[in-house]
């Protein structure tokens, strides 16, 4: 488990641990965790859903139950400082899939 307080000492955001944590778990049972990000907005939010994919990248992503829902800025940001990089989509993905963070 990820720890909650950073390099500094200062307290990392609930949703931030939260991704941390899951990539942590992910990795641990050998699979890559992919974060998708869709043009769904309700109310002006969007939703990231999560994917597992083996550690040979073989197959089909699985859709996991993990999902973060927000603007789509705050989204981005929180992938981001869990560590995460954007791949932009490609065009056999979904289309309402936005980008993909790994």
């Amino acid at each position: 488990m990820i720890d909650d307080d950073n390099e500094r000492g200062e307290r990392v955001p609930e949703h931030i641990l939260g991704v941390l944590n899951i990539q942590q778990d992910a990795q641990k049972h050998n699979v890559m965790s992919l974060w998708a990000i869709y043009d769904l907005p309700v109310d002006g939010r969007h939703v990231a859903r999560r994917f597992e994919a083996s550690d040979k990248g073989a197959g089909t992503p699985t859709l996991t139950e993990d999902s973060l829902h927000g603007q789509l800025e705050w989204l981005r940001s929180t992938l981001r400082l869990a560590g995460l990089v954007c791949i932009q989509r490609e065009k056999q993905d979904e289309g309402r899939i936005m980008e993909t963070w790994m």
